[in-house]
């Protein structure tokens, strides 16, 4: 069962602002979110939509779509928007003295296109080195997962996980990349199953070695997305 920490998650929301790098999201409608109540008048609109769009026979069909694709936008896409839903970042000792690359490779994440709502799926590597205190890899995941469960930017979500890994591990070195496919590119005219978009952020050690940024992007290009 995964546990959360809702002050962790407000420290990391005002550090985001900070940063110019919080979502452009209206958070108190966020929280309303919360509420039944709201959630139906959010159904019942979408409701309205589809049929104005014409894609329903019946407003009793039209308001079963509605359900399921606003629920499925609150409970599954777009739940990282909720920080009482930040994980966990508990941290032990670094009794080993170990002070070499932790690379957590091969991470598969999907979030969805800020500008179309289309699914970016995709895999990620996250690295850091730690000095007094360790992670288990498993939150390196956890806060890409959250971060990713909201409307996007590739560029954005890198940053995000960057500098929030930065400061939970009190460490600049730190290295994510992530490399995804855009559904969106199968819009507007652009049709180009096969492109990939790759986004990096390196800090600390990382930035300096260009040999360490090369193995992680090594990595990154021979997962099997």
């Amino acid at each position: 069962m995964k546990e959360y920490d809702h002050q962790l998650g407000m420290k990391i929301h005002q550090l985001l602002i900070q940063q110019n790098l919080e979502n452009q999201v209206d958070f108190t409608k966020v929280a309303e979110c919360q509420d039944t109540g709201y959630q139906e008048m959010i159904r019942a609109k979408f409701a309205e939509v589809l049929n104005l769009l014409g894609f329903a026979t019946s407003e009793g069909e039209n308001h079963n779509i509605a359900k399921r694709v606003i629920n499925l936008y609150l409970q599954e896409r777009f739940w990282g928007l909720d920080y009482h839903r930040f994980p966990t970042f508990a941290m032990m000792s670094n009794q080993f003295n170990y002070g070499e690359p932790l690379i957590a490779s091969n991470i598969a994440f999907q979030t969805n296109c800020e500008h179309h709502l289309l699914a970016v799926k995709g895999r990620a590597v996250i690295a850091y080195i730690p000095k007094d205190h360790l992670v288990g890899l498993g939150k390196l995941n956890q806060i890409l997962h959250f971060f990713a469960a909201r409307p996007q930017l590739q560029e954005r979500l890198t940053k995000q996980v960057f500098v929030v890994l930065q400061e939970l591990l009190a460490t600049d070195d730190v290295a994510v990349v992530l490399k995804a496919q855009h559904d969106c590119m199968n819009n507007h005219g652009v049709i180009n199953d096969d492109s990939w978009h790759t986004s990096s952020q390196f800090g600390g050690i990382f930035k300096l070695n260009s040999a360490l940024q090369l193995q992680l992007s090594v990595d990154i290009t021979h997962n099997k997305c």
